[in-house]
């Protein structure tokens, strides 16, 4: 994902899972990178991730962010039966798009484990694990490569 989007100082990581939640999908692409979860209860996609250089919470209200250098946006959505609601992290060169789309949560449970479900890491932090692991022989923006 850290490749997919080389301008973005943090990338997104998975967390320990609550129960019920699983990866479903992992897709890097040339500019974003999309991460989808599954929950056993709420349904297939029922929270997806998307890595880009930049979004547009257009509609979101900010509000306070639990990681130092993001801003934090939301929007909430619900009708009959649906709750929808999207989070947009903006940070230097970077956004974070989580959508969570639940048709069942007659406790609110899913939409309450959601947002811990993702963290941050640095890329210096990536680049220092990917440098140990390899030996020194991998790096992270090898266009950066000394």
């Amino acid at each position: 994902m850290a490749q997919s989007v080389p301008s973005a100082s943090l990338v997104p990581c998975v967390r320990s899972l609550p129960v019920g939640w699983t990866v479903g999908n992992v897709a890097v692409n040339d500019g974003r990178s999309t991460l989808t979860l599954d929950h056993d209860r709420a349904g297939d996609a029922a929270l997806v991730v998307r890595l880009a250089a930049t979004c547009a919470p257009s509609g979101a209200v900010e509000g306070p962010s639990p990681t130092s250098g993001v801003r934090h946006f939301q929007r909430i959505e619900s009708s009959s039966g649906e709750f929808m609601a999207t989070w947009y992290d903006r940070f230097p060169g970077g956004c974070i798009t989580s959508r969570l789309h639940l048709e069942t949560d007659p406790n609110g449970e899913f939409a309450a484990q959601a947002p811990a479900v993702l963290g941050f890491t640095t890329r210096q932090a990536l680049q220092q694990a990917l440098s140990q692991r390899s030996d020194g022989r991998l790096q992270l923006d090898p266009g950066e490569a000394r």
